[in-house]
């Protein structure tokens, strides 16, 4: 059987569909900003969902400390979650820092707050750090905000509860691709060199690396995708 046609409305709003990305990829050769926004967009609706779910499900048992600045740019922002038992007895404990994703241009630390509110239930502080988005910086710039909040935990670990001997460095997607980097600038003889950063922990302070769906070898995105010239 030949299939049934596409009722006028699907073909029209399909036909609208592929105008409007067409359109949208020509202006990336004027400024990649339109792309950027339009993906930021989309990623803050899903996200704003997803984050609404986990918070519902997190405890309530957690002090959190939102917005700390670890460096004087605007966007260079961190949360910390801590279980109350721990903050009242002034504990410090093993500590996870997730930076979010977002492919570059979207996501935010504070769709994280569920989530890592779970995390600090089990027994640890866990931190949710921001960063500069793609195309307002390029890489390493990320990176380098990544290290300095690292810095800024340790010199405020007794403040906020932050174990410096037991970090867990941890993202998701591209904040995956920034927790590699880091990891790989802290443990690799010259590969903070060839980044141009400095590592701000020993090896011996990494406990561990987890990483979630993250691109690692950017020389594989395609010449032709809407996000290489933002964030490269």
């Amino acid at each position: 059987m030949l299939p049934e046609p596409a009722p006028h409305g699907s073909r029209l709003r399909g036909l609208a569909s592929k105008v409007f990305f067409g359109v949208l990829r020509l202006t990336q050769y004027v400024s990649p900003r339109p792309t950027a926004l339009v993906i930021r967009r989309l990623f803050a609706h899903t996200g704003r969902r997803t984050a609404a779910a986990l918070l519902a499900q997190a405890p309530a048992d957690v002090i959190a400390t939102i917005d700390e600045h670890y460096d004087p740019h605007p966007d260079a922002l961190l949360d910390v979650y801590t279980p109350s038992s721990a903050a009242e007895a002034g504990r410090a404990l093993p500590t996870v820092v997730w930076t979010h994703g977002g492919a570059f241009v979207g996501g935010s630390k504070d769709e994280l707050a569920g989530y890592l509110r779970m995390i600090a239930d089990k027994g640890y502080t866990a931190v949710a750090v921001g960063y500069t988005r793609a195309p307002e910086a390029h890489h390493p710039t990320q990176l380098r905000q990544v290290m300095a909040a690292l810095t800024y935990l340790q010199r405020h670990a007794e403040r906020l509860h932050v174990d410096p001997r037991q970090l867990v460095l941890a993202g998701d997607s591209a904040g995956a691709h920034l927790t590699a980097q880091a990891a790989a600038a802290i443990t690799t003889t010259g590969y903070a060199a060839e980044l141009d950063v400095s590592p701000a922990l020993t090896p011996d302070q990494l406990s561990g690396v987890v990483l979630c769906c993250g691109i690692y070898d950017l020389g594989r995105v395609d010449d032709a995708s809407p996000l290489r010239d933002m964030f490269l």
